[in-house]
């Protein structure tokens, strides 16, 4: 009966041990998601300004273009090269903005994914901690068990002493008993019994 008690409570530890992993595992996950989804969040709000500068740079390339259309309109003989530089210049806006995009996406992606790899590690550091905790109070658990466990094995041993000890006690006192019944038997018997010599006296 008690074994199949101590059965049942490790196995109760156990699946309280599963049920508190469980917990801590769906409570990080769920601080994870929150998590990320700020940083999504951050990540959206960072493309849209990347999106109106875009736009605000289009922008300013169609007005150029419509502005070198016009030159060229009023001027033709006179704005040929003027329209040309201004194409250059056009073609380096365009390469500049198209760098500055790639160079924001290129930063935005690095600090997205140093987050993720920050939560990560967050998340990794908490269940670790979360484990050591369930393993250290196991531990106590069962340096308190083998302690009551050394107690009682002592007492039934001091137990078991003292009931020898009794035994060996009244072992004692009836040999005693004996050799005294013993001893009255032969001095009763002693009277009954001249020796020899007396015998041979008497005839």
């Amino acid at each position: 009966e008690t074994r199949r008690l101590k059965e049942e409570e490790r196995k109760i530890k156990k699946e309280k041990k599963i049920q508190f992993e469980e917990e801590e595992e769906r409570r990080l996950q769920e601080e994870e998601e929150r998590r990320l989804e700020e940083n999504e969040d951050e990540f959206s709000r960072k493309l849209n300004v990347i999106k109106i500068k875009k736009e605000k740079a289009i922008e300013k390339e169609r007005k150029l273009i419509e502005k070198a259309d016009q030159t060229y309109k009023n001027e033709l003989d006179n704005t040929e090269q003027e329209k040309l530089s201004q194409l250059d210049e056009i073609s380096k806006l365009k390469e500049t903005r198209i760098t500055e995009e790639n160079e924001a996406r290129r930063k935005l992606d690095k600090i997205h994914k140093n987050k993720i790899v920050e939560v990560e590690r967050d998340r990794s550091n908490r269940l670790e901690e979360a484990r050591k905790i369930i393993e250290k109070k196991l531990k106590a658990e069962e340096a308190d068990r083998r302690l009551k466990e050394e107690q009682a094995r002592k007492e039934k041993a001091e137990e078991t002493r003292k009931i020898q000890i009794e035994e060996v006690r009244r072992s004692k006192e009836i040999e005693r008993e004996n050799l005294k019944e013993i001893e009255e038997k032969v001095e009763e018997r002693i009277p009954n019994n001249p020796s020899e010599e007396e015998k041979k006296d008497h005839n």
